[in-house]
């Protein structure tokens, strides 16, 4: 047998630098240690990222190899060789004895088929668990650390391990590679996901650094955040509608409810629509992707009236995943010459599927290229309702997230209900930014009653319509039908309550936003409340079988009670008694949506 050296890598490099804030990131110095493997010809860099006053840090892995990994693996049993111990690991740690891994949190996408998007899995003891972010503390104490995987959901991913943390012998392993070993090529670089850990004093403070580590970490331009949008698709039957009149008559009433951006959806295009894609897996070209004859095969009166109306224009498109995204030259340039031509800066991206990791790299590549090109102007809408997609913590500096295709309107799927939509938002509030979520209201004119009571549902009727809007408030209103369709009554609904949002918005997001009260599950009190060195905002909703009307809500950040509070919008009384907000709601259901000065 040949003689091997006992450390056969060596560090070949270590640099670090300071990276200006800029499209995709903020400020922050980057530590690179480069490594070789002489007998394998693979080169490794490990990157750390750390960030001015953030007590985190970041790691990102990269490699090179010469070779392929030396085992083997089939279609049957994908790891063959179970007497090795086979994970992707992106960082590991070896924790004292006086920590406690105490739960992991899991993310679910395809949100078409679930409606339970935050899983908490509690740890106990070793083992393998799910999760983007693991959580651990002091067992005498609140303060802790935290891992953050930038990744897709755990079922989305394509990883060979069933699991995507390893608590073993005192350590705690992350796995974020986000490659499966069969897709390595000999001489191709391949990039892992980000493993990040941030420290925390308590659990209020793990909320604070996570959401002020991804405000760094996911820079958006000034005034970004707050779009108000109507996406047409939610009517249920916009493909039967498109035409030229009926979307110059949608664009008229997007300014009537108050929005600021109108999406044409799906049926714009000539070629067809994303069934051809998604069902009939049809090899598309630029060609498809051409203005329909019906609209004249141009865009350019309805640009017109975008214009006249102060509405900025929104375009659906779905990049070809089934040739994974290997056209995402030729897709940037369709895209880039629809922002020359029409000044159109924002494309919701739909039927996502990214099963490989070159998938996945060349979607990356196709967004990061029309930021760089429009200098930030074009940003996207993420989709994540269907398919194998990005989520909830990868891809955010390209755009926001498109959460849920909630249909009032039809006898299938899970349905729109302003229960569940208030529900999905308070659970993800907790580990993210709000601002990054499209958060949507149905049109009641469009309700199928025979829908909820074939599924035993209340009628979400049962709440009046501002109360649907004013779930949307502290996230990005998605205005989810056809509003050349709504009634005037509606219209005015979401008018005043746009007005206010758009008036809102940047205050609430310069803060942090939090969930506060009770889980949402149609008999409690709840809401939340955006901190900032602004002012307080606070929002709490009474779901129709809450018995008490009263609620006290903690905010740590308001010190004394010697706050003005001005009502915003809804009905009930606020006070304010030694940093706590005292809040009754008379009527159920109800809201109540105030903000502090001193």
């Amino acid at each position: 047998m040949p003689d091997f050296p006992e450390h056969p890598c060596r560090i070949e490099d270590i640099t670090a630098e300071v990276v200006p804030g800029k499209l995709f990131d903020s400020e922050h110095v980057s530590v690179r240690v480069k490594v070789t493997d002489d007998y394998q010809s693979v080169r490794y860099t490990v990157e750390y990222f750390i960030y001015p006053s953030l007590p985190v840090l970041g790691c990102q892995c990269r490699m090179i190899s010469d070779v392929m990994p030396n085992i083997y693996w089939s279609h049957r049993r994908r790891f063959c060789q179970e007497d090795k111990k086979l994970y992707s690991s992106t960082d590991s740690f070896v924790s004292s004895s006086d920590v406690s891994c105490r739960y992991t949190v899991e993310f679910t996408g395809r949100t078409d088929y679930t409606d339970n998007v935050v899983i908490r899995h509690d740890i106990a003891g070793e083992g393998e668990y799910c999760g983007n972010i693991l959580v651990a503390t002091d067992k005498d104490s609140a303060c802790g650390f935290a891992i953050l995987q930038e990744a897709p959901p755990s079922a989305e991913r394509r990883d060979f391990e069933p699991f995507d943390f390893k608590i073993s012998s005192g350590s705690i392993i992350s796995c974020a590679w986000g490659v499966a070993p069969e897709e390595l090529s000999p001489g191709v670089e391949f990039s892992s996901n980000r493993s990040v850990v941030i420290l925390f004093e308590d659990d209020m403070d793990f909320e604070c650094q996570l959401k002020t580590y991804l405000q760094k970490r996911f820079p958006q331009i000034p005034g970004e955040a707050s779009t108000v949008t109507v996406n047409p698709w939610g009517c249920g039957r916009f493909r039967s509608l498109v035409n030229r009149d009926f979307l110059l008559e949608e664009i008229k009433a997007t300014s009537d409810v108050g929005a600021t951006t109108y999406q044409i959806d799906d049926g714009w295009q000539g070629g067809g629509g994303l069934g051809e894609l998604v069902i009939n897996n049809r090899k598309m070209d630029v060609d498809f992707w051409q203005v329909s004859d019906m609209l004249g095969g141009s865009l350019d009166e309805l640009i017109a009236c975008f214009r006249q109306n102060g509405i900025e224009p929104g375009l659906w498109v779905a990049p070809s995943f089934n040739v994974e995204f290997e056209d995402y030259r030729e897709f940037a340039d369709l895209l880039y010459s629809f922002y020359e031509k029409y000044d159109i800066c924002i494309f919701k991206i739909d039927g996502v599927k990214t099963r490989t990791w070159r998938s996945e790299n060349n979607l990356r590549l196709l967004l990061e290229d029309l930021r760089k090109r429009s200098n930030g102007r074009i940003r996207f809408n993420l989709d994540t309702t269907n398919g194998q997609r990005p989520g909830y913590f990868l891809f955010l500096e390209y755009g926001n997230i498109f959460l849920e295709n909630r249909y009032i309107c039809h006898k299938w799927g899970v349905g729109y209900h302003p229960e569940r939509t208030l529900r999905n938002l308070w659970k993800l509030a907790r580990y993210m930014r709000s601002e990054k979520l499209q958060i949507e209201v149905a049109n009641p004119g469009d309700m199928n009653e025979e829908f909820y009571i074939n599924k035993g549902e209340c009628l979400p009727s049962v709440y009046d319509f501002e109360y649907w809007v004013a779930v949307t408030m502290f996230a990005n209103p998605l205005i989810w039908m056809a509003p050349s369709t709504v009634s005037k009554e509606n219209k005015d609904v979401l008018k005043r309550m746009m007005t206010l949002h758009r008036r809102e918005a940047e205050s609430i997001f310069a803060g942090t936003v939090y969930p506060v009260g009770k889980m949402p599950d149609g008999e409690t009190m709840t809401g939340f409340v955006s901190v900032s060195d602004s002012g307080v905002q606070l929002i709490i909703f009474r779901e129709k079988d809450e018995a008490s009307g009263k609620v006290e809500i903690k905010i740590p950040q308001m010190r004394g009670d010697a706050m003005s509070i001005e009502v915003v919008s809804g009905s009930g009384i606020c006070r304010v008694i030694d940093g706590t907000a005292l809040v009754e709601i008379p009527a159920a259901p109800g809201y109540l949506w105030v903000k502090f000065a001193r």
